[in-house]
Formats: structure tokens, sequence, C-alpha cells
């Protein structure tokens, strides 16, 4: 038997565990925002200008589902839709200063939940953890 398949249980469960910890339903809570928000809000700050096709890609959902997300964002004050000036048939996705400071708290809380798990690592651990988790979500 090798070692993946004997030790792929407790790499899961520690995985998950952690993973539990730091849920994106605790942090929507201390941000009063709807998980749905906080995660279109985080996906949308790294795809900044990006049309409703390569949002909705980027969040998993329908084209539909994102362009409600969108509006329910756009409503709060967190995105707006701006027309692009190459294709006039395409929107660009931006945050408004209101988005991007829910993004800051949002990345701030998940620091402070995250922060006590990773200081237990040496710093070689921790630069080995970042090696390592590149590696798993390359491709």
């Amino acid at each position: 038997m090798q070692f993946l398949d004997r030790n792929i249980d407790e790499i899961l469960d520690g995985l998950l565990s952690i993973l539990r910890k730091s849920r994106p339903q605790h942090v929507s809570r201390i941000l009063g925002i709807s998980r749905a928000e906080h995660n279109a809000l985080r996906m949308l700050s790294a795809n900044e200008g990006c049309d409703i096709s390569t949002f909705a890609t980027s969040i998993g959902v329908s084209q539909p589902t994102a362009t409600v997300t969108v509006d329910r964002l756009v409503e709060a004050g967190y995105a707006t839709r701006t027309p692009c000036t190459a294709d006039r048939r395409v929107t660009r996705l931006h945050l408004t200063d209101n988005g991007r400071d829910v993004v800051e708290r949002s990345k701030e809380a998940h620091r402070m939940i995250l922060t006590p798990y990773v200081e237990r690592l040496s710093r070689g651990e921790q630069e080995e953890l970042i090696r390592i988790l590149k590696k798993m979500n390359e491709g």
C-alpha cells in the first residue's frame, strides 16, 4: 500500500478541520454580509474589471446566477458595472471603495482566524506549506 493510500484520510481530516474553523460563513457573519456576497467580493477583487461571464466562471455559477449576485452587490454599494469602451455589449465589473473595504476586512478576519494555526509552524515549515499549497492548486 502506498503512502498516500495509507494517509489520505488523515490529510483530508486535517485540512477539513482547519477549513471548518476558518469557514467563510464565520467571516461573513463578522462582516454582516451573506456567504455568497463574501465569496463574490473576494473573486471580484481577484478579477477586477472582468465581464459577467468571466465572473460567473470564477465563482462556479451560471451566468444568470452571477448576474443576480452582481445585482445584489451593486444594490449594496459594493460593486459597479462599467460599459466597456472597446465593445459596448460588454460590461466590466469593479469594486467600489466600500467593496474594497469589505474585502480588506475579510482578509483581516481570515488572518486573525488562521494566524494561531500558522504560528505553530517554524518559518521553514510555513515556507514549505506555502510551496505545497501552491503546488496543490496548480492546474
